[in-house]
């Protein structure tokens, strides 16, 4: 995987958030980590739209904390879910880097 860096926007929403970064990186290489029996993850191929959702409850706020990363939090303000807009775009321009390496 790539280096993961965050933007100025989303290292002060962590934080805000009070969400350690070493530990939503950790997170993000390594999906295992997150306890993945109780992640549920949807894909809306219509509207190209990917929700994970980290746990159950209900989503009573929301902020987006990079283009097209919408992330949802419950009363206790606690994340139970992400959505993230426009995912195979997202997606298309790292796996074809990916294919250009291995093709050249």
């Amino acid at each position: 995987m790539d280096e993961i860096t965050f933007s100025k926007h989303a290292l002060r929403k962590l934080k805000e958030r009070k969400l350690d970064v070493n530990m939503v990186e950790k997170v993000l290489r390594e999906p295992n980590f997150i306890f993945y029996d109780k992640i549920k993850i949807w894909f809306d191929e219509e509207v190209d739209i990917l929700y994970v959702s980290l746990k159950e409850g209900v989503s009573v706020d929301s902020e987006e904390i990079e283009e097209g990363v919408r992330v949802e939090y419950d009363e206790g303000k606690q994340v139970v879910g992400v959505e993230i807009s426009g995912i195979t775009k997202m997606l298309a321009k790292p796996l074809a880097k990916q294919l250009a390496q291995i093709v050249s």
